[in-house]
């Protein structure tokens, strides 16, 4: 099982079409943009544009080999009108009312019906305040021009993964000593803390070390104090201030080293955006 960012893809649109918004939310930043290719209104000019992270899902049920029954599946919906696509996303698997719904042939991505995590961000589905009956999920509690529905449509993950990966450099000329030998990714770059959400930096795959430091030297007052673990570094955000900017240091220790490795992270922490 992973925590996967959820991105929220918006159709753009030109002209006197311009303020009607539709929008996709998807485990890829770049999904194919025809659902079912084949088949009549099946819109294949349309330009998603990935607008960033919107909430963190499950990609499966699986935790350490483990199935946790509290996660359940979000089912993707969609349909045709006017030659445009909609989607509807759903805990239930039978399909909305309306004409036209049909359900994906898999999970969208895994969620929790109920309010499990301490922190975790209710997920609401919002309808826009017009005829053409699109919908959008945001973790805002009000979105101006939309009409929310009573209770979240689900609950998304308190935590907030980021990748660690740390590669010594290639001998060769011009190589200097110090952390200038390393190479540093940060998997994903983007990330949205909503709402006191838990940021959690794992190393990524088939990388060897340790974390040995943390440090956040632009924005401590929105943070608790680290938990500093050799397999993980999680820290919790207050949200004080959304869509802020902060500046981290993370150290590390490579097996076969014996100094210390420092990172500086580059993440930006996205400003909410507004549908």
């Amino acid at each position: 099982m992973a925590i996967v960012p959820i991105y929220r893809l918006r159709a753009e649109l030109k002209g006197s079409r311009a303020t009607v918004r539709r929008y996709r939310f998807s485990r890829e930043p770049t999904p194919c943009p025809n659902p079912h290719p084949g088949e009549d209104n099946e819109d294949p000019e349309t330009k998603w544009i990935c607008e960033g992270v919107a909430f963190y899902a499950w990609s499966d049920q699986m935790e350490n080999g483990v199935v946790r029954e509290e996660l359940q599946p979000v089912y993707e919906f969609h349909r045709c009108t006017h030659n445009r696509h909609q989607y509807y996303y759903s805990l239930d698997k039978d399909r909305p009312d309306g004409p036209g719904w049909k359900k994906r042939p898999y999970v969208a991505f895994w969620a929790h019906a109920e309010d499990v995590e301490d922190g975790a961000p209710p997920v609401y589905r919002y309808k826009q305040d017009t005829s053409r009956e699109n919908y959008a999920l945001s973790v805002d509690p009000e979105v101006e021009g939309w009409t929310r529905e009573e209770q979240p449509a689900f609950y998304a993950s308190e935590r907030v993964p980021v990748r660690v990966s740390v590669r010594p450099r290639e001998n060769g000329k011009g190589k200097r000593k110090g952390n200038a030998q390393f190479d540093w990714t940060f998997d994903p770059s983007t990330v949205n803390l909503a709402y006191g959400s838990v940021l959690e930096f794992v190393p990524a795959p088939t990388c060897s070390f340790v974390f040995t430091d943390f440090k956040i030297h632009k924005g401590e007052e929105d943070f608790d104090e680290p938990e500093i673990h050799d397999e993980r570094v999680q820290v919790r955000a207050r949200c004080t201030t959304r869509g802020k900017d902060y500046k981290y240091m993370v150290g590390v220790r490579l097996n076969g080293h014996t100094e210390d490795i420092v990172g500086d992270p580059e993440i930006v922490n996205q400003a909410p955006t507004k549908l």
